[in-house]
Formats: structure tokens, C-alpha cells, sequence
């Protein structure tokens, strides 16, 4: 073998130097108004009094910071607007069922087989979120 053979066989393996999310964004105009929305419709308890920090199922803080007409969401290649992160939950059957009865704008669940179960919703600031469950 030639050096450049041995050179492309050869593989660095690096171990991560980032761990995991420790929190996330989301753009809103008014934090006070967004907080009483995610209490009342996704169940979110709030970390400050103030409403601008709502914690998650699984510890995280998810901080709602004043942006008014942005939106946490970006237009990928083939035009589709995607939502830099994914929520998880437990039970996607009740959750759609909550939010579709409540009036939000809500798409269908779609079936990914092992994969699992999405669907994609809208808060009031118009940040289009989306949902999976795990097919475990």
C-alpha cells in the first residue's frame, strides 16, 4: 500500500465534544402572553415569575425571549419550513386531540412505521413546531 492509501484508511475517531441541549429559544413578541399559552395548552410549568422560562417534561428550560415577528423557524432547500429542534412526547394521540380541540393550528399525524409518529403545530407568535413520538 501507498502512503495515500494508508493515509484515507486511517480514521480519527474524536469523541464529542458537545453533550447535549441544554436549553432552547423561542422568539415571541410578548414572553407573559407566550407563557399562559404553553401552560395552558402543552401543560409547560414556568421556571421564573416573570413567564419568560418554561421548563419541560425532561428538565429543560426552554426560555421565551422577545422577538416580535420573528419566528424560530427557517426555510430549508426544497422550500419546506423546518423547526431547528423536535419536541418529544409520550402520548401524540392525546396531545393532537388536545390541541386540535382547542383550535390550533394543527397538521395531521403522519406515520413513519418503526420509526414513529409526527406532526407539526403553530403557536400564537406563528413559530411552526414539531412533535414525535417514538413507535416504542
Amino acid at each position: 500500500m501507498g502512503e495515500k492509501e494508508e493515509a484515507v484508511e486511517e480514521k480519527i475517531v474524536m469523541q464529542p465534544l458537545l453533550k447535549a441541549v441544554n436549553c432552547i429559544y423561542i422568539p415571541v413578541a410578548d414572553p407573559h402572553k407566550a407563557a399562559d399559552w404553553y401552560e395552558k395548552y402543552l401543560g409547560l410549568n414556568r421556571v421564573s415569575p416573570r413567564g419568560d422560562v418554561m421548563l419541560l417534561g425532561n428538565g429543560m428550560w426552554m426560555f421565551l425571549s422577545i422577538s416580535p415577528g420573528q419566528t424560530s423557524n427557517f426555510v430549508g432547500g426544497d422550500g419546506s419550513v423546518i423547526s431547528p429542534f423536535t419536541f418529544e412526547t409520550d402520548d401524540i394521540a392525546a396531545l393532537h386531540q388536545s390541541l386540535t380541540l382547542s383550535g390550533i393550528c394543527v397538521e395531521p399525524i403522519e406515520d413513519f412505521g418503526g420509526c414513529g409518529l409526527k406532526f407539526w403545530f403553530k403557536d400564537p407568535d406563528g413559530n411552526r413546531f414539531h412533535v414525535w413520538q417514538d413507535s416504542e
